[in-house]
């Protein structure tokens, strides 16, 4: 079965520049890093970033688009993770699985993927 069968949502390819930060402790934010997220999902997103991710650790991503007016922050699981290499240059890619979402949160993944 190859992954893509095991899709609940499809994907729609979308490059998107985005702010993230692991979240190690519940009362606590890791330092903010940049990412550009491939595709996504009503379920999560794939995305590529400098910094090394493992699996099962908790990030919120941070959207800011010009669709709205403030900044919405995704909660996610990562779910799998490598290091790959592009011209030479090292990046981690890996998926993300939504943890939750609120209306805003939904509302701003529709018009992403639709826009």
């Amino acid at each position: 079965m190859r992954p893509s069968d095991k899709r609940r949502y499809p994907r729609m390819k979308k490059k998107l520049q985005v702010q993230f930060y692991t979240k190690r402790f519940l009362f606590l934010k890791g330092p903010t890093n940049g990412a550009e997220i491939q595709d996504v999902s009503k379920g999560g997103v794939r995305l590529n970033t400098g910094v090394e991710l493992a699996p099962g650790e908790r990030i919120v991503i941070l959207v800011r688009s010009r669709l709205m007016t403030a900044i919405v922050e995704f909660t996610g699981r990562v779910v799998w993770s490598k290091r790959m290499r592009h011209g030479g240059v090292p990046f981690t890619q890996a998926g993300i699985r939504f943890l939750s979402l609120g209306g805003e949160q939904s509302l701003l993944i529709f018009r992403v993927m639709t826009g």
